[in-house]
């Protein structure tokens, strides 16, 4: 599978690990369009390097159109 396929990407928790792979994907892939989703505060750092920033209650919405997800959420919040 071809990773063109994936235009709109979305990460679901943009802390180190999520915010790190946002600032690589950011740069490796720039015509991509980054999709991030948290709480307002993290987003206020994150913008940057974002093309659309939702909150949680809004997730189904950053979701909707996504052609890859990244769950980067500690695992008891995931579930």
């Amino acid at each position: 599978m071809s990773h063109a396929r994936f235009q709109r990407i979305a990460v679901i928790g943009l802390g180190l690990l999520g915010g790190s792979l946002v600032k690589s994907l950011r740069r490796v892939m720039p015509e991509r369009k980054l999709i991030g989703v948290d709480h307002s505060e993290v987003l206020a750092h994150a913008r940057a390097f974002l093309d659309e920033a939702y909150e949680p209650a809004e997730m189904a919405k950053a979701l909707r159109e996504a052609d890859l997800v990244f769950l980067a959420t500690p695992i008891g919040v995931m579930l």
